[in-house]
């Protein structure tokens, strides 16, 4: 029987595919404080990325900004849903229908992590 690893895991457990994603990430908190790092991964339902600075509890709102689809600059509310380290996960709360619509398409133009 093969042993399953805690990656492998992990991976079944995600409700959505993840795809590579690698473009300048902006936060910007309640607080306005601004916080620049970089995107990891994308999928349909959220975003992973690399802060340097800054710590917030899981659950915390705070605003994402990234490049998208032809360069667009693309600004979603999101909450943290967990940290590693200084790698961040985010899911995305109440993406508008056009919103929803930009993050497929750009999933859909990317390679999936594998």
């Amino acid at each position: 029987m093969p042993d399953c690893g805690k990656e492998d895991q992990r991976a079944d457990r995600r409700r959505h595919p993840r795809f590579s994603f690698d473009e300048p990430l902006i936060l910007t908190t309640e607080d306005v404080s601004v916080v620049v790092g970089r995107s990891l991964d994308i999928s349909v339902a959220g975003l992973g990325g690399l802060l340097v600075s800054g710590s917030w509890s899981t659950g915390s709102l705070v605003n994402l900004e990234f490049p998208i689809l032809d360069r667009i600059s693309l600004k979603l509310r999101a909450a943290l849903r967990n940290r590693s380290g200084n790698r961040y996960g985010f899911e995305f709360v109440g993406l508008t229908s056009t919103e929803n619509s930009l993050v497929q398409r750009t999933c859909e133009a990317l390679r999936p992590v594998e």
